[in-house]
């Protein structure tokens, strides 16, 4: 418990002293002090454990795809270190795929170079087969890439069949 102490009253300058001094209860200030370094140091060991778990994460899924294997990480993370190390699977899991993806796009846009519905078509059936190959978790995230590299990709078939009937014009 705090102990009240006698101050003596001056009187000058404008200041005047209280007449009392609560003094500090002894163990408080250093409740606080390691209380924050506790926090600090929780935060820190996370964010390393994070980090850790992402490249872990990231390096297993790269092996994996080496390997022939597929997606590696868990679909539902409950963990800290354990969501890290979903996000690097998913990472190095959709960079393969999306390269995939991106490579059979082409040759398909090479295949109907002329004709927008044909590549549609051809495109559609590809990921069909392709999106029931992939976890259900980066299905959203990987659809929609395809749905990007898809369009870019219509849109350059359809300008080689504008050219093409602007030649024969």
């Amino acid at each position: 418990m705090a102990k009240s102490i006698n101050v003596p009253k001056f009187k000058g300058g404008g200041l005047t002293a209280q007449s009392t001094y609560r003094a500090p209860t002894p163990g408080q200030g250093a409740v606080k002090i390691v209380q924050n370094i506790t926090n600090l140091a929780t935060t820190l060991d996370t964010e390393v454990a994070s980090q850790t778990a992402y490249k872990k994460g990231l390096t297993a899924q790269q092996e994996a795809t080496k390997n022939g294997e597929n997606y590696v990480g868990p679909t539902s993370a409950f963990s800290v270190t354990s969501k890290a190390f979903q996000k690097g699977a998913n990472a190095a899991f959709i960079t393969s795929k999306s390269t995939e993806l991106e490579s059979e796009l082409t040759q398909l846009g090479e295949k109907h170079k002329l004709d927008p519905e044909k590549f549609t078509m051809a495109s559609e059936r590809y990921k069909e087969n392709w999106m029931q190959t992939l976890p259900s978790n980066l299905q959203p995230q990987l659809g929609l890439g395809f749905d990007k590299a898809r369009n870019n990709l219509l849109l350059q078939v359809q300008a080689n069949q504008r050219a093409d009937q602007f030649n024969q014009n």
